[in-house]
């Protein structure tokens, strides 16, 4: 069973609009790299959810190829770090629909978008 610290990760999303606001919890923040191999037991265990498309990713069709979770985390052709991108990119413009049609007028966001052009699960049509 998880820990109660793991179980909490689940649910909590941050956003700060200046380092001033964010630096304040930054040594809590910290604090919460101890949970990570209890969070990589559990992603190895059960998989992650798609936070895109809602898609159970089963932990037998996870790639872990080393220690830096970031960039070693492969799911349905994405890291880690793209699904943080993207989730950024997703929360700032309402939707990745509404990046690609800015996209598609040309305005020039190609290089952020790119990552989903890779990923089976969230090509477009």
């Amino acid at each position: 069973m998880p820990s109660e610290g793991v179980l909490a990760l689940h649910d909590s999303h941050h956003s700060y609009a200046s380092f001033e606001a964010f630096q304040p919890v930054l040594a809590e923040l910290l604090q919460q790299g101890a949970l990570l191999d209890g969070c990589i037991q559990i992603t190895q265990a059960l998989g992650i959810l798609e936070p895109f498309t809602g898609e159970h990713i089963p932990p037998e069709a996870l790639q872990i190829q080393g220690a830096n979770y970031r960039e070693s985390i492969v799911g349905n052709g994405l890291l880690s770090r793209n699904r943080a991108v993207l989730k950024v990119l997703e929360q700032s413009y309402g939707s990745l629909e509404e990046l690609a049609q800015l996209e598609a007028r040309g305005a020039g966001f190609r290089p952020a978008w790119r990552a989903c052009d890779r990923s089976p699960a969230l090509r477009r049509g």
